[in-house]
Protein backbone atom coordinates (compact mmCIF):
# COMPACT_ATOMS: atom_id res chain seq x y z
CA UNK A 1 0.00 0.00 0.00
CA UNK A 2 1.61 3.25 -1.10
CA UNK A 3 0.51 6.50 0.49
CA UNK A 4 1.33 9.87 -0.98
CA UNK A 5 3.09 12.49 1.14
CA UNK A 6 -0.22 14.34 1.56
CA UNK A 7 -1.94 11.14 2.76
CA UNK A 8 0.87 10.45 5.23
CA UNK A 9 0.65 13.94 6.69
CA UNK A 10 -3.12 13.66 7.01
CA UNK A 11 -2.81 10.32 8.82
CA UNK A 12 -0.23 11.76 11.20
CA UNK A 13 -2.38 14.83 11.84
CA UNK A 14 -5.46 12.72 12.55
CA UNK A 15 -3.45 10.44 14.85
CA UNK A 16 -2.18 13.40 16.86
CA UNK A 17 -5.69 14.82 17.08
CA UNK A 18 -7.14 11.57 18.40
CA UNK A 19 -4.34 11.18 20.93
CA UNK A 20 -5.14 14.67 22.21
CA UNK A 21 -8.88 13.91 22.32
CA UNK A 22 -8.32 10.73 24.32
CA UNK A 23 -5.88 12.47 26.68
CA UNK A 24 -8.36 15.30 27.34
CA UNK A 25 -11.16 12.79 27.93
CA UNK A 26 -9.05 10.90 30.47
CA UNK A 27 -8.08 14.18 32.15
CA UNK A 28 -11.70 15.32 32.35
CA UNK A 29 -12.88 11.95 33.65
CA UNK A 30 -10.14 12.04 36.30
CA UNK A 31 -11.39 15.43 37.49
CA UNK A 32 -14.63 13.74 38.61
CA UNK A 33 -12.67 11.84 41.26
CA UNK A 34 -10.20 14.55 42.27
CA UNK A 35 -12.06 15.85 45.32
CA UNK A 36 -13.89 12.71 46.43
CA UNK A 37 -12.11 12.48 49.80
CA UNK A 38 -11.96 16.22 50.49
CA UNK A 39 -13.43 17.52 53.72
CA UNK A 40 -15.81 20.43 53.76
CA UNK A 41 -15.04 23.29 56.14
CA UNK A 42 -17.46 25.80 57.61
CA UNK A 43 -14.99 28.70 57.86
CA UNK A 44 -14.23 31.41 55.35
CA UNK A 45 -10.67 31.62 54.04
CA UNK A 46 -10.15 34.91 55.91
CA UNK A 47 -10.93 33.13 59.22
CA UNK A 48 -8.19 30.53 58.73
CA UNK A 49 -4.58 30.96 59.78
CA UNK A 50 -1.56 29.82 57.77
CA UNK A 51 -1.40 26.37 59.39
CA UNK A 52 -5.09 25.70 58.69
CA UNK A 53 -4.72 26.72 55.05
CA UNK A 54 -1.77 24.35 54.70
CA UNK A 55 -3.94 21.40 55.76
CA UNK A 56 -6.76 22.14 53.29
Amino acid sequence: MNFSKKDQLEIIENTKSWILVVAMFIYGFGKLFQFVGATEIDKALAELNGIDVGFL
